[in-house]
């Protein structure tokens, strides 16, 4: 029985402490790359949507990314529910983002902070589905996992463990060993398993938290590198739950085999957790390199769109120039379509404007860069990151 949470340690020739070793200078590096922040953020939301669909997915949400990007009306009241859902992750990731920071000491990941999470996920859904009778609430019942073999404590323990993961986690270790804490307190929540219902969300979501204060920070930027031309943005995206619904049975299978609460169970645990997270901060900082998201996934994206007839001839063009010069620049449009008059142009630049696709890269400001926040564009966008392999959930788009 796994009654004492503890910190396990590697050897120094133990794989897992190459890996700690890797992570640790993939956060230290410099984080400025080429990919202007206005694009970058726009990326960052795409990854977002791919966390909240993929938590969602591993609790069995049957919601299709295709669905997801489409915003289709619901045909009926359980596609509404599985869409909430969705949208409550989105929310959580939001107050996260609010409420955490780098650096953030114990006091930010509190009973409240987790009870919270907890809220959000689960606010306004239905008990029967994936709601919780009492949102925000530890569980006042004793409950059973359905096909584990592990049995949660009894709910009037739930609290003092509650207490000793905080304590864990406030302890000062060394930074070496913040992301195997990180690995262990996803395994220690789920083993106690707070909530009658939406552990899983929960957890993956307090992960996310965990590793924006241990320094994997998600999206932030230097407001003095906004004004300048070349975009220079810090930060990565960074889509934890690509970790674990990859694979949703090996996950639920690791989890398991951590039960046991052994030092060398564990360690395996850390090890699956720690070598998808490097995996998926290499491949995710691909794209702050402006030169990789230009040729690979913006550029092939307006080629199928112009394939698919959402766009004119021109409107590609105009396009493309933009994507290849990252700002729109009218003399640059001008001097690839010649025959085209001023007005003509003029409205064409006001029809991409308007669906999205040229967006201002601050409010009424008349310098533009492309838009891929929603319609084809985002479809288009998403299909090109699919083939690239960017995303955990294949060929749904």
């Amino acid at each position: 029985m796994y009654e004492k949470l503890h910190l396990v340690k590697p050897d120094w020739d133990d794989p897992l402490t190459r890996q700690i070793m890797e992570l640790d200078h993939l956060k230290k590096r410099l984080l400025y790359g080429s990919t202007p922040p206005y694009l970058f953020f726009q990326l960052k939301t795409i990854f977002h949507m791919l966390e909240s669909l993929g938590s969602a997915r591993i609790e069995g949400n049957r919601t299709t990314l295709a669905e997801l990007v489409d915003d289709a009306p619901p045909v009926n009241e359980e596609e509404t529910e599985e869409l909430k859902e969705i949208r409550n992750v989105e929310k959580a990731m939001r107050y996260i983002e609010e409420v955490v920071k780098p650096g953030s000491g114990p006091e930010a990941f509190s009973h409240v902070f987790i009870r919270t999470l907890h809220e959000l996920v689960t606010k306004g859904l239905r008990v029967d589905k994936e709601g919780d009778p009492s949102p925000g609430a530890y569980r006042s019942v004793n409950v059973v996992i359905s096909g584990a073999k592990h049995r949660p404590p009894e709910f009037s323990a739930v609290h003092g463990y509650m207490d000793e993961l905080l304590s864990f986690l406030a302890h000062e270790d060394g930074t070496q060993y913040d992301l195997i804490k990180v690995a262990l307190a996803h395994h220690r929540f789920v083993w106690i398993h707070p909530f009658r219902n939406g552990n899983g969300r929960t957890v993956r979501l307090f992960t996310y938290a965990l590793l924006i204060r241990f320094g994997f920070d998600v999206g932030r930027i230097d407001e003095t590198k906004l004004a300048n031309e070349s975009g220079i943005s810090s930060a990565r995206i960074l889509n934890p739950t690509a970790v674990f619904c990859a694979d949703r049975d090996a996950y639920y299978r690791k989890l398991a085999d951590a039960d046991s609460g052994t030092d060398i169970a564990l360690l395996e645990w850390c090890s699956y957790v720690l070598t998808g997270l490097n995996a998926e901060i290499e491949k995710i900082d691909r794209l702050l390199d402006y030169s990789y998201l230009k040729t690979k996934i913006l550029l092939p994206a307006i080629t199928g769109l112009r394939q698919r007839n959402h766009i004119s001839q021109h409107e590609s063009i105009i396009l493309s120039k933009t994507i290849d010069s990252v700002y729109f620049a009218k003399k640059n449009v001008k001097s690839e379509i010649k025959a085209i008059k001023d007005v003509q142009l003029s409205r064409i630049i006001s029809s991409l404007r308007d669906r999205g696709l040229l967006i201002p890269v601050t409010e009424n400001a008349r310098k533009y860069v492309i838009g891929f926040r929603k319609g084809p564009m985002l479809r288009e966008v998403i299909r090109q990151l699919d083939q690239e392999g960017f995303l955990p959930i294949k060929n749904e788009i």
